[in-house]
Parts: structure tokens; sequence; C-alpha cells
């Protein structure tokens, strides 16, 4: 079976996007010590995409996420592609007393 945006389980779905870019989030359903990370994506560049998907750009269900930069053991960072769906915003500070 070919992969096919036109199946509707594989289409594009615009969703909302409550996160800005500098947000700190983690994956939702996640122990409060879970790995966070922050939100790259500007609500700029979601809007632009999603105008592109409209006027014609090929895009499925994978497309439809934000892009999260993870700190690394290393001390660098690594970058997901992760749906709006999954995120949560964390506030560090009211959750890691201390």
């Amino acid at each position: 079976m070919t992969f096919s945006n036109l199946r509707f389980e594989n289409q594009y779905l615009e969703l909302p996007n409550p996160f800005r870019r500098g947000d700190i989030v983690r994956v939702a359903g996640c122990s409060r010590s879970g790995r966070r990370g922050i939100v790259e994506t500007t609500q700029e560049e979601w809007a632009h995409f999603n105008q592109r998907v409209k006027d014609g750009l090929y895009a499925d269900y994978f497309d439809a996420c934000v892009t999260v930069e993870f700190p690394t053991g290393q001390g660098g960072f690594s970058h997901q592609h992760i749906s709006p769906l999954y995120l949560e915003r964390c506030r560090p500070e009211k959750e890691d007393p201390g």
C-alpha cells in the first residue's frame, strides 16, 4: 500500500499551536522530572507554513509539528519535531521547589 495524503488518516490537519518561541515544554503525560525542551518555532513560521499548505504545498500529518530543542548530556542541543497535541507548557520554577 502506498502512503498518500489523500487518505483521511494521512491528511494534514491545521492544528492550533498555543506555544511561542522560547516556551519551556515537555511531552504531555510525562512525569514532572521528564525531559524539558524549548520551543523553537515562532507563531509567524507556524502561520506561514499553514498558508503554504492552503496554497498547495504537499503536507501530511507528520508535518503538523513544532520544533523543540532539547539539551543533550554533552552541553549542546538536539531538536525534535513534535505535534502540539503532544506538548504541554511547564514552569520549572513552580514545579521544582528549592
